[in-house]
């Protein structure tokens, strides 16, 4: 669900609520507060950790980003409670940047993780992005991914960061989490493919030597088990697939004519 949050009062507070929701309704509705951290820590908790405002000079964009520092544990780093609609699909991205290396270690991994808390204690966890291996010399990364909430209602819902053994620092910026837009329209767009690709004419222009009766002709297309071929443009098909098969008419120079069901 959408708002447009405290602003201040009078004709400002008309004026920018309204662009909000337009925001919301002509685009996908950003569903994190304060995800370029231009507000600092506003919206953002951080899990027994530390976090710390970090300046333009060392954000990926904007005027701040922000550090996780003393961690202990490796699901320590930013963390925000969201809203989202049980069944909906929604997109998650974020830049990130690792701070310091471990001596001996080929990299970290970090992962955009969401948690559903139920009202009957239970709760469920989902990974929404991974990136392994991750040293000091990758800088800025950016990683997305998409998560879709439980049928389930949820009491409480977190986007957080985590990943990277305690001692290990990082930075993000740039974080969004938006429902993905449903298209009620895929289905004629499907539909107009198949009667445009698949049910349309086929068209054989056939050249006979001159003593043939051209009025005896008939092409015949067949559905036959071949092979899988271990050449040429169904040398990827899977073995034993049926294929649509047209000959032998075409038989010659072109070869056999089939079309691959990959």
């Amino acid at each position: 669900m959408c708002s447009g949050g405290v602003v201040g009062a009078g004709v400002t507070s008309l004026v920018v609520t309204i662009w909000l929701l337009m925001t919301c309704s002509l685009t996908s509705c950003e569903l994190l507060q304060n995800g370029g951290f231009e507000h600092q820590l506003t919206g953002w908790k951080c899990w027994g950790a530390h976090c710390e405002v970090l300046g333009a000079a060392d954000s990926h964009q904007g005027n701040h980003a922000i550090r996780t520092h003393n961690r202990t544990h490796y699901y320590q780093g930013p963390s925000q409670v969201i809203q989202t609609t049980p069944g909906k699909e929604y997109h998650a991205q974020s830049w990130v940047k690792i701070l310091n290396d471990v001596p001996g270690k080929l990299g970290q991994k970090i992962q955009l993780e969401i948690s559903f808390h139920f009202s009957d204690g239970t709760v469920r966890y989902e990974n929404i992005a991974m990136r392994p291996l991750v040293t000091t010399a990758n800088g800025w990364f950016f990683m997305k991914g998409e998560f879709q909430a439980p049928p389930k209602a949820a009491q409480s819902v977190s986007f957080y960061y985590q990943g990277p053994e305690p001692g290990v620092d990082f930075a993000v910026d740039q974080a969004s989490v938006t429902e993905v837009p449903v298209d009620n329209t895929w289905r004629n767009q499907t539909d107009d493919v198949i009667n445009r690709l698949r049910k349309s004419d086929i068209q054989l222009h056939v050249t006979t030597d001159s003593n043939i009766d051209t009025s005896r002709l008939k092409i015949q297309s067949s559905r036959v088990f071949i092979p899988r071929p271990s050449t040429g443009p169904c040398a990827n098909a899977p073995s034993g697939k049926q294929l649509d098969w047209i000959g032998p008419l075409l038989q010659g120079g072109f070869g056999d004519i089939f079309l691959c069901q990959m």
